[in-house]
């Protein structure tokens, strides 16, 4: 069977169901679709589960995007604390950081990313933390003068 997200037939009525699902891994798979209506994507914006999954999507609405840019990360660690219990602070700031590195690198690889966008993404990346996807600097929205910059920054470390 393939996956939600892959299945080219979807269609849009069928991901507007699917979305109200209570279960994260359909409706998250649903965030993921590249046919999913943009008010289908702004609806799901209310669920922290799937953020990163809207934060990659090119039909999330540009106001959807700036809003996962200015608190996605503090929501998905609310979710998390509150799930999860936990009560360390390091620990809290970790997962806060590792969140924001996988918000920035979903945001930085959407085929629509903006320059503003991937200059923010580059920001909020931490590849040093972070050693899976593709960082953020990789995009091909990051001008190349801040390349060079962030190349010699990495150089004097």
């Amino acid at each position: 069977m393939t996956p939600l997200s892959r299945d080219p037939k979807c269609l849009p009525e069928t991901l507007e169901r699917l979305a109200n699902d209570p279960t994260s891994t359909v409706y998250t798979e649903v965030a993921k679709h590249p046919a999913c209506p943009p008010s289908v994507l702004r609806s799901l914006s209310q669920r922290p589960n799937c953020i990163v999954q809207l934060a990659g999507n090119p039909n999330t609405p540009p106001d959807v995007i700036e809003h996962i840019m200015q608190s996605g990360a503090d929501r998905m660690v609310v979710a998390l604390v509150e799930q999860a219990d936990i009560q360390d602070s390091q620990q809290i700031e970790k997962h806060r950081a590792d969140f924001d590195s996988v918000i920035a690198r979903s945001i930085a690889h959407r085929p629509n990313c903006t320059q503003e966008q991937a200059l923010w993404a580059v920001q909020h990346d931490h590849p040093q933390r972070l050693k899976f996807g593709q960082p953020a600097i990789e995009s091909p929205q990051v001008p190349p003068y801040v390349v060079a910059m962030w190349q010699l920054a990495q150089d004097a470390r």
